[in-house]
C-alpha cells in the first residue's frame, strides 16, 4: 500500500521577506533587500515585544467577563498568572529562539499590530490557501491553473480530487480562516446568476468558476483538527477569527466533516461548539488516548496511534484500512482524570511560584530598603 502524498502547507517563514513578498523582493536592488530583510526580522521576531504582549494576555484572563464566560474553569488559569510571566522571562533569556520561533508567530497571528503585520497575516493566509487550491489544480478564484503553475511531483504535474486537511494548534487557526474564506468566496460566485446581458467570455469565466467550486468541495472531505485554541482565540481575539459558513456543504455534494481531537490535559485545545466557531454543523469533538502530563499532551497527537490509524483510515477509505469506531472514555472517567492532573497542575505551578518568590523576596527586600534610604536622603 503505497504512503499518501503529504504537502506541507508551510507558513512560518513569514520573517523571510522573499518568501513572503516575492514580487516586491524581485524589484529590490541589493541595498534595499539587505536593509528590508533586517527590518523585517527585528519586527516580526522581537522578544520584547512578544513578553509584553503575553503578559498583557495574562492579565486579560483576570477580567470579571473572563469569570463570567468561564466560571470554575477560570479558576484553573489563576496559578498560570503568577508562574507565567518569570517561565516566559527565564525562556526569553535562556532560550530566545522558543519565544521568537513559536510564541512570536501566536502573537503575530492573533494579535498583529499595524499594517506591516495585518498584511503578514493577509498573505500567510494566501500562501497557505493557495498552496491547497494547487493541489486541486485550481487558483485563488476556482479557475485551473496554468500547467505551469500546478503542482509538480517529480517530472510531471498532478491534480488531487480528495484531500484529508490535517492541522494542529495555531495552524488550527490559520485553517480554519481560510477555509472559512474559500467556502464564503464559493457561496458567493455559487449565487451569481448567468444573465443574458453578460458578456459570452464572462458567462465562460463563471461556469469555469462554479465547475472548480464543485470539485473544491467534492474534494475537501474531512478537516482535521487537533488541539485547537480556535474556542480560546475566538474569545480573546474575535476579529482576528472568520465566521463558519452556515452551510458548509451543499445538497448535490459529499459534506465537509470536520473532526475536533481534544484532550483534557491539553490547555490550549478543547471542545468546539460555539455557533460562531461551528454554525449548524458542529465537529464531532473526539478525545485522544494517549498523555498523561498536563501541558505535554498539546504534543501528544501526533504520537498517538489511534488517532494516526483514524486519519489514514479516512485517507485511503475504511475499505483498505479498516478501523475500529471510536468509543471515547466515559465522561466521568474523563472529568476525574482532568480534575486530578489539574490539581496536580496547580501545586506544581503553586510550589514553581513560591519558589521563585522565596528566591527573589531577599532582592525585593533589599531593593525597598534601597528606595527607602534615597527617600530620606
Amino acid at each position: 500500500m503505497p504512503p499518501p502524498f503529504v504537502s506541507d502547507g508551510f507558513w512560518a517563514d513569514y520573517a523571510d521577506l522573499e518568501s513572503t513578498f516575492p514580487e516586491e523582493w524581485s524589484e529590490f536592488v541589493p541595498r534595499e533587500r539587505r536593509f528590508f530583510s533586517k527590518v523585517w526580522a527585528e519586527r516580526t521576531h522581537s522578544i520584547g515585544r512578544v513578553y509584553w504582549w503575553f503578559v498583557r494576555q495574562q492579565l486579560r484572563l483576570l477580567h470579571p467577563r473572563v469569570f463570567l464566560a468561564k466560571k470554575l474553569r477560570w479558576f484553573l488559569y489563576l496559578p498560570l498568572q503568577v508562574i507565567v510571566p518569570l517561565v516566559l522571562l527565564f525562556a526569553s533569556v535562556r532560550f530566545p529562539s522558543v519565544v521568537t520561533g513559536f510564541l512570536a508567530d501566536v502573537r503575530l497571528y492573533l494579535d498583529p499590530m499595524g499594517i506591516v503585520e495585518r498584511t503578514i497575516v493577509q498573505r500567510i493566509d494566501y500562501r497557505v490557501g493557495g498552496r491547497f487550491l494547487q493541489m486541486l489544480g485550481l487558483d485563488w478564484d476556482f479557475l485551473p491553473l496554468p500547467e505551469a503553475e500546478r503542482l509538480r511531483v517529480g517530472p510531471k504535474t498532478v491534480v488531487f480530487d480528495r484531500v484529508v486537511w490535517v492541522c494542529h494548534s495555531l495552524g488550527t487557526v490559520i485553517s480554519f480562516n481560510v477555509l472559512s474564506d474559500l467556502l464564503h468566496r464559493a457561496a458567493e460566485i455559487e449565487q451569481t446568476k448567468l444573465s443574458p446581458a453578460l458578456s459570452e467570455d464572462l458567462r465562460q469565466r463563471i461556469t469555469s468558476q462554479k465547475e472548480g467550486i464543485v470539485k473544491f468541495r467534492g474534494a475537501v472531505r474531512r478537516f482535521i483538527t487537533m488541539g485547537s485554541p480556535l474556542e480560546k482565540a475566538a474569545f480573546l481575539f474575535p476579529t482576528s477569527i472568520r465566521d463558519w459558513p452556515t452551510q458548509p456543504g451543499r445538497p448535490d455534494t459529499a459534506p465537509l466533516r470536520w473532526v475536533n481531537f481534544y484532550h483534557v490535559l491539553d490547555p490550549v485545545s478543547g471542545r468546539l461548539q460555539s455557533d460562531r466557531l461551528c454554525g449548524q454543523s458542529p465537529p464531532s469533538n473526539l478525545h485522544i488516548r494517549s498523555g498523561l502530563i498536563p501541558g505535554a499532551a498539546h504534543v501528544r497527537y501526533w504520537k498517538d496511534k489511534w488517532r494516526l490509524r483514524y486519519v489514514l483510515s479516512r485517507t485511503y477509505g475504511k475499505e483498505v484500512l479498516f478501523d475500529q469506531e471510536y468509543e471515547p472514555l466515559p465522561l466521568a472517567v474523563r472529568g476525574l482524570v482532568g480534575f486530578g492532573a489539574y490539581c496536580v497542575w496547580a501545586v506544581l505551578l503553586g510550589g514553581m511560584a513560591y519558589y521563585a518568590i522565596a528566591k527573589l523576596w531577599p532582592w525585593l527586600l533589599a531593593a525597598g530598603a534601597l528606595v527607602v534610604d534615597v527617600l530620606k536622603l
